[in-house]
């Protein structure tokens, strides 16, 4: 049976559940990441919200706000692998602006790795497996030791979930 179409524009899935994961329980077949929607992560500070007034109207700073508006519009529309793109273009710009010692450049980071893998369960649950995989070698390479700001708790647990979903990728 062919799987369920896109939504429209490339790169795009069906909105279907993400993964569930609480305290080790998953939920049911054909793949334990495909129960029900889980809370994502909370998204980062508003870039605004954390630069003084001054640097607000700071090209920079604009354009992580622009990019984190149209990711946000991109995933709603089921266009992920896009919203991931622009996600991860301005989680860059938020580290190099910030410095990776900021809190909200850790956030940036664990907030696309949970995006990443959570877009790519919905992919692998609507039957779109190859564009999961795009997704979840981003999660995978930012959750490398060294590779971004994250508190070693939390890098653990973002690449537990993102192995997770590499074996339902290989399962599915």
């Amino acid at each position: 049976e062919a799987p369920p179409p896109l939504v429209a524009g490339a790169g795009a899935c069906t909105s279907l559940p993400a993964p569930l994961w609480h305290g080790g329980v998953f939920g049911s077949p054909p793949c334990p990441l495909f129960a029900e929607e889980e809370e994502p992560r909370p998204a980062p500070a508003g870039i605004d919200e954390i630069v003084p007034a001054d640097l607000r109207n700071d090209p920079v700073v604009r354009a992580i706000g622009r990019l984190e508006a149209e990711s946000g519009a991109l995933d709603a529309a089921g266009r992920y692998e896009e919203a991931a793109e622009l996600l991860s273009e301005a989680m860059e710009l938020r580290r190099n602006f910030l410095g990776d010692s900021h809190p909200e450049a850790a956030r940036a980071v664990e907030y696309f790795v949970a995006s990443c893998n959570r877009w790519a369960a919905r992919c692998l649950a609507s039957g779109h497996r190859a564009l999961a995989l795009p997704l979840l070698k981003a999660a995978e390479q930012q959750t490398e030791a060294g590779a971004a700001p994250l508190p070693p708790g939390a890098r653990a647990s973002l690449r537990l979930v993102t192995y997770t979903t590499f074996a339902c990728y290989f399962r599915a």
